[in-house]
């Protein structure tokens, strides 16, 4: 709808590469090389950010919210919306990254100028 669309990922290749290059997005890749690649990770996705300077930063999945949170308060004029697929997680049944993510994301979600839910589960 004459939007300039980036879609960047985390980690190259997949299904979803391919799902963003027939809808005219263009696909960046930044270069995650593992779980504990964090330092660099948040320095290329800040960089990525300051190249791009983009209205509107959408971002999905507790990791990439977290990401998010940190770097959109310092990007003047830069909207910031967060996609939650759920938000009742029965967190007893994961490892303790996985509960320290969630937590993390719901402390950070005031930093968010939306949230988009696509389920009730979510909401």
């Amino acid at each position: 709808r004459g939007h300039d669309v980036v879609v960047a990922t985390f980690y190259p290749g997949g299904a979803f590469q391919s799902l963003v290059a027939e809808a005219g997005a263009r696909h960046v890749n930044l270069g995650k090389t593992g779980r504990w690649d964090v330092v660099g990770f948040l320095a290329r996705f800040r960089r990525f950010v300051a190249e791009e300077q983009p209205d509107a930063l959408y971002s999905f999945l507790p990791p990439a919210n977290i990401i998010a949170a940190c770097v959109a308060p310092r990007v003047q004029g830069m909207h910031h919306i967060w996609g939650v697929r759920v938000s009742d997680m029965k967190l007893d049944r994961y490892g303790w990254l996985e509960r320290l993510s969630y937590s993390a994301e719901r402390r950070l979600s005031n930093r968010a100028e939306m949230i988009a839910f696509n389920s009730e589960s979510g909401q």
